[in-house]
C-alpha cells in the first residue's frame, strides 16, 4: 500500500457521510492478488465454512484464495498432502452472499 492512499479514521467518516467511502476502500483480496485462486462450488463453500476439508486438485503449497460460486471472496485456505483443502482465514460473508 501507498502511504499517499491511506486516509486517517475521521477523513474516512466523512466519506462515509458523503456517501463516497467505496471509491478509497480496497477489495479484502486485493493484497492476495498474487496467491492463486480456487472457486468453489455451492457444498464446497457450505462444508469449508463448517470446518469440514473438501477435495481439491491441489498440491501442499502457500496459501490459495477461496471464492464461492458467485466469485465472492471467502477466505484463505491451503490444501494437505493428501489434496484436501482446509480453511485457514474466513471472511462471514453478508446474508445472501458466497457461502451456503
Amino acid at each position: 500500500f501507498e502511504a499517499d492512499a491511506m486516509l486517517t479514521l475521521e477523513a474516512l467518516a466523512e466519506l462515509v457521510g458523503r456517501g463516497e467511502a467505496e471509491r478509497v476502500l480496497v477489495a479484502p483480496d486485493a493484497p492476495l492478488a498474487h496467491l492463486p485462486a480456487a472457486c468453489l462450488t455451492a457444498d464446497q463453500a457450505r462444508r469449508i465454512g463448517q470446518g469440514q476439508a473438501v477435495a481439491m486438485a491441489l498440491t501442499p503449497a502457500d496459501p490459495v484464495r477461496l471464492y464461492g460460486p458467485d466469485g465472492g471472496f471467502l477466505g484463505l485456505g491451503r490444501a494437505d498432502p493428501e489434496g484436501r483443502l482446509h480453511a485457514r482465514r474466513l471472511f462471514v460473508p453478508a446474508r445472501g452472499g458466497s457461502g451456503a
